[in-house]
């Protein structure tokens, strides 16, 4: 995994955004998948990304002493939706003119495609709603206040 503070430039509190954007991207598209056997296998490819996610989260924290909770995003880790929306708010505030972390955390959120291999030999054969993913990226980019032109 990149480590996204200095690859991307962003703050600790950016990535949680960033993270916890990925995380509502992938809850959405379990929650509209219609297949009940690759529901199960997108859920179990889940657990193990937040596994994962917590983790680095966990490694990255400015204050080593961050409680990591088994469940997402109820935890200090990630936010929940309703907090996304007040983080963000409170970057734009913090950013002034300079609102390029933003537009990274949507270019960011907009590629990120779920359902990679998480471990070695085990190879995954899933993929994400495409039409639903993109419903909620302009939501996210709403929520970013960055202008989607589609």
């Amino acid at each position: 995994m990149i480590n996204i503070l200095n690859e991307l430039g962003l703050t600790f509190q950016q990535a949680k955004i960033l993270y916890s954007l990925q995380y509502e991207l992938i809850n959405n598209d379990i929650e509209h998948e219609k297949n009940t056997k690759t529901a199960k296998g997108k859920i179990e490819w889940h657990s193990k990304w937040k596994s994962s996610i917590e983790e680095y989260i966990k490694s990255i924290a400015p204050n080593k002493e961050i409680n990591v909770k088994a469940s997402l995003p109820n935890s200090d880790t990630l936010y929940s939706m309703n907090e996304i929306g007040i983080k963000i708010e409170e970057e734009k505030k913090n950013l002034t003119n300079f609102k390029t972390p933003l537009y990274l955390i949507l270019l960011e959120t907009t590629l990120f495609v779920p359902y990679y291999n998480l471990d070695k030999g085990n190879k995954v054969n899933l993929k994400m709603n495409d039409e639903e993913a993109a419903v909620l990226k302009r939501k996210f980019a709403e929520l970013l206040g960055i202008p989607m032109s589609m």
